[in-house]
């Protein structure tokens, strides 16, 4: 009598597992679909924010480039002593390089 009851308990005992593994498989599912489509919100943001950047440096280095002709117009003496200035910082970080 009791063998019975053994094997139904054991048979009911895996069947409740098996259903708490059918459960949590369908949830791994769930969540794997949730992840992809939060990652690829998350890419879109960051594609609409690098060309948000993209568009505001574009601007930036307009408005600078323009600001550094109206200077270098107006100070002729200025902007030559601050090419040299760069050409001679430039040739030292090259000599340095070809040293090392």
């Amino acid at each position: 009598m009791t063998r019975p009851i053994t094997r139904e308990l054991a048979r009911d005992v895996h069947e409740g597992l098996d259903d708490v593994g059918r459960a949590v498989t369908r949830a791994g599912r769930r969540i794997r679909e949730h992840g992809r489509t939060a990652a690829s919100e998350r890419m879109e943001q960051a594609g609409a924010a690098a060309r948000r950047f993209a568009v505001e440096a574009r601007e930036t280095s307009t408005s600078v480039a323009r600001r550094a002709v109206r200077e270098a117009r107006a100070r002729p003496m200025v902007a030559a002593a601050a090419l040299a200035a760069l050409a001679g910082f430039v040739a030292v970080l090259m000599a340095a390089r070809r040293r090392a």
